[in-house]
Formats: C-alpha cells, sequence, structure tokens
C-alpha cells in the first residue's frame, strides 16, 4: 500500500508542494472531471433551450426584448438554471476537497461516496460561505481594501467546512487565525500553483478549441463550443484545490485546537 501524503513537521517546500498537489490532482481526476463536467451542465443546458426559444443568443438585447413583450419565461429560466448550477458547484467543491483529502490519505472515495459526503455538508457549507461573502462585500463597500483583506483573511473557510466539520463563525475564526498567521506561505505557494495551472489550461484549451472547429456555424453549436471550451478550465483548477488542501492541512497541523461550540461568536 502507498504511503499517505503526511503533512510534514517542516513547512513543506514548494517544489514538494507542487508534486504532492499534482499527484492528487490526477488521483482524483476520475470524481473532478466527472463533478464540474456536470456542475456546469444546467447553465449550458438553459443557454441551448433559450438560444431556441429567442432566435438568437441569450444576450441582454434578446433578454430585453422578450421582457419589454412581456415574455418572462427565458429571464425565469436563466436565473433558476444559474441557482441551480450555483448549489451543484458547491456540492461539488465539496466532493473534489472531500476526495482530494482522501486520497492524500490513501483511503481514495469513490464518485458516489465523495457526493454523499458533500451532500452532508452542503447546508453548512453554503451557509458559511454566504456569511463569509457578507463580509467581504461589507469591506469592498467601505472602500474596496478592507474587502479584499476579508476575502483573503476567509479564503479558507471552505476547507475549514468541509474537512473539520465547523460552520459558520467557527469556520470564519479558523479561516482567519490560519490566513493571518501564514499570509505569506499561503498566497505565495498558491500563486505559484495558479500560474502553472493556467499556462495548463491555455495548452488544454487550445486543443479543446481545435477539436471544436468541426462544428457548424450555428447558434446552438456555439453554445455546445463554449460549454466544450469551459471544460479546461474547471477541471483543472482541480490542481489549486488540490494544493489549498494540502496547505490547509500542513499549517492547521501546527495549530491544531478544538473546534469552537456553534454559534461560537468570530473575531471578525
Amino acid at each position: 500500500m502507498e504511503e499517505a501524503i503526511e503533512s510534514p513537521r517542516e513547512p513543506r517546500a514548494l517544489p514538494r508542494l507542487l508534486a504532492d498537489s499534482f499527484e492528487s490532482f490526477i488521483g482524483t481526476l476520475p470524481v473532478s472531471a466527472v463533478v464540474w463536467t456536470v456542475s456546469l451542465v444546467p447553465s449550458f443546458v438553459a443557454m441551448f433551450m433559450l438560444t431556441g426559444m429567442l432566435g438568437g443568443p441569450p444576450d441582454r438585447e434578446h433578454l430585453r426584448a422578450a421582457v419589454m413583450a412581456g415574455n418572462y419565461a427565458p429571464t425565469v429560466l436563466l436565473l433558476g438554471a444559474g441557482l441551480f448550477q450555483a448549489a451543484l458547484n458547491v456540492l461539488a467543491l465539496g466532493a473534489v476537497v472531500l476526495a482530494i483529502d482522501a486520497f492524500q490519505r490513501r483511503t481514495p472515495l469513490s464518485l458516489g461516496d465523495a457526493l454523499g459526503a458533500s451532500a452532508g455538508v452542503w447546508f453548512s457549507l453554503v451557509w458559511t460561505q454566504l456569511l463569509a461573502g457578507f463580509w467581504v462585500l461589507l469591506g469592498l463597500i467601505c472602500l474596496i481594501v478592507p474587502g479584499i483583506l476579508m476575502a483573503l483573511r476567509y479564503a479558507l473557510v471552505h476547507v475549514s467546512v468541509i474537512l473539520e466539520g465547523r460552520t459558520g463563525n467557527a469556520a470564519l475564526a479558523r479561516s482567519k487565525e490560519l490566513m493571518l498567521r501564514h499570509m505569506g506561505r499561503i498566497l505565495g505557494s498558491l500563486l505559484v500553483v495558479v500560474v502553472v495551472a493556467v499556462i495548463m489550461t491555455g495548452f488544454a484549451y487550445l486543443v479543446m478549441k481545435v477539436a471544436t472547429f468541426p462544428l457548424p456555424a450555428t447558434p446552438q453549436a456555439d453554445v455546445v463550443r463554449q460549454y466544450l471550451l469551459s471544460l479546461p478550465g474547471k477541471i483543472i483548477g482541480t490542481w489549486p484545490i488540490a494544493a489549498t488542501v494540502l496547505l490547509f492541512r500542513d499549517v492547521a497541523a501546527e495549530h491544531s485546537a478544538p473546534a469552537p461550540e456553534p454559534g461560537a461568536p468570530a473575531a471578525i
């Protein structure tokens, strides 16, 4: 049996972080590729349907014309599909993080197990992300810079919810604690991983673009083309998520503490 990717006693060097996170990215592709591909379906299905209903792409001009004509169905369909996709994205994120963490511990999860475990934390994850989003939005209203600082402070909220079972204020406080102590290390490492992942995405995008050339030049075919071209970035984006999980495990091991009682106030 392969050894688990354990959190080192010393800070994980960047080359090792790149290698371990890439290994986790490749190892969880059977889960991540499926969940991200499915999570994109609702919006693109709605766009495909709306293209037929509106006689053109569902852009602002066509939607406004439909509303002016008293036809609100296209707008309602687009909003509904967007909300459904947002819900699927949260479920997909949870499944991917859980699959990555399980792979790193050499106890891999099947697609069904990952989705089932993610469903168990879905409400907590949605609530906590909404709470973090509220503080970020409030900070952006207060001259923008505080909002950016809030976004950085709560960058690990989703991992705390999924892997530690914290929720609400407890997850916010945990993310703040770890980010304030290791801001430079976490952001610097993730920046390198993101840059490499973006370069890889660019190559994959070009390959997919060539592969979609045979599609006809019709509005419906354009929607299919956009869907296919969006897949590389979504799937390869799992690599930075894997790096985030590893970094979280590393810094959390250095500052392990029992989870606060639910409802305990957070230091905002």
